[in-house]
């Protein structure tokens, strides 16, 4: 992928899915759940994920979800294939057309690739886990409470 393929597809895709395993949704760019930025290395994903998806983040945070992808299209006029001396047929992209989706995968790929939760998503999950705690912790009636067996009049 060369540098640039990403500038003009990050202009002109107003919606973008973050998924797991391409299938599952966990984000979105025009909800605000999802941010795609460009660096020296590539596409770059940020995804907020919904508290249904903390077996996801304990996979990813364990190391069992390690790599990405992320959904392409691109035209023949902007890639160009060749074969290398190894005999392997190398695709290099100059410029995508159509961007549908970025996210966790199983088996990516490309083994470069890497996902992982950083520290304020992880500490921001532990949190709501915390807080989801206590709540049900008060709505749990203690055997102590002065007022459990009182009867009606």
């Amino acid at each position: 992928i060369e540098r640039g393929a990403f500038d003009e597809v990050m202009q002109s895709s107003p919606d973008v899915f973050g998924k797991y395993n391409h299938e599952r949704v966990i984000g979105r760019t025009s909800s605000g759940t999802m941010r795609l930025f460009v660096d020296e290395r590539g596409l770059r994903y940020e995804i907020d994920p919904p508290r249904a998806a903390a077996d996801l983040v304990e996979l990813i945070e364990r190391g069992d979800v390690r790599g990405s992808s992320f959904a392409f299209r691109s035209r023949p006029a902007d890639e160009q294939w060749k074969r290398d001396d190894k005999g392997r047929m190398i695709r290099r992209i100059k410029k995508f057309s159509f961007l549908g989706d970025a996210g966790p995968v199983d088996t990516p790929a490309y083994l470069a690739t890497e996902s992982y939760v950083s520290k304020r998503a992880l500490e921001m999950a532990q949190a709501e886990t915390r807080a989801e705690a206590d709540e049900i912790q008060r709505q749990v009636p203690r055997p102590d409470h002065p007022h459990r067996h009182r009867r009606p009049d």
